[in-house]
């Protein structure tokens, strides 16, 4: 569906260069990395998310703003199929990384199909351990927020836009980042009877992302 999407976008005549404000979306896989003299040993085993992006540059104007969201699946915990007290339900927990940064970004050779630029940031990360309950019999559910613990996140990125067409380029970027202290939702477990529990530690935060995804001119 996405690769149909995509394509259909890619076929429709754009018109970008006459509009009074042009803008992006985005979507990638991203990964931490935590040393970034063994980038290669980052990548051999990655903690793949998703990041959503969008950038909005007004004609004339040399500064695009836009937001990026990310999305990092650390672990999921079920709880057994049948609970103690005869219930058929389950208790899943999921253990995650989260982000929402603001952007600003300059970009060179804007004539070309591969564009260069640079981005500030400032926002968030967080830890987040949310949970889904679902009993069988009854048809409820329920999700709850159990924790959420959030630090600062200040930096720049280098990245580039590699057009395929007017409208769908690759995106590919890497991000340093300096972050605040940070805690993690760690031994996160679930007993017969439905009851959560976990315990936090100190995370050492990562000093960069590396992106790679899609985007389209809208």
């Amino acid at each position: 569906m996405l690769a149909i999407t995509l394509a259909a976008a890619a076929q429709v005549p754009s018109s970008n260069m006459n509009k009074p404000t042009t803008r992006t979306v985005g979507v990638a896989l991203m990964t931490d990395i935590h040393n970034e003299q063994y980038f290669e040993e980052n990548m051999t085993d990655p903690q793949w998310g998703f990041d959503f992006f969008y950038n909005r540059k007004k004609k004339g104007k040399a500064l695009e703003h836009g937001f990026s969201l990310g999305w990092q699946p650390i672990e999921t915990t079920n709880s057994p199929d049948t609970l103690s007290n005869g219930t058929t339900g389950q208790l899943r927990a999921t253990n995650q990384m989260v982000h929402s940064h603001v952007t600003t970004r300059v970009t060179m050779l804007k004539d070309k199909p591969l564009k260069p630029y640079i981005e500030g940031i400032a926002g968030f990360k967080g830890a987040a351990l949310t949970s889904f309950f679902n009993e069988v019999d009854t048809d409820f559910s329920e999700r709850e927020l159990q924790k959420l613990m959030l630090t600062y996140n200040i930096g720049y990125a280098l990245g580039f836009r590699w057009k395929f067409t007017d409208r769908l380029a690759a995106d590919i970027r890497y991000a340093r980042i300096t972050s605040g202290d940070l805690q993690r939702v760690v031994d996160v477990e679930i007993d017969s009877e439905n009851n959560l529990t976990y315990s936090t530690d100190a995370w050492k935060v990562p000093i960069g992302y590396f992106r790679v995804g899609v985007s389209i001119g809208i």
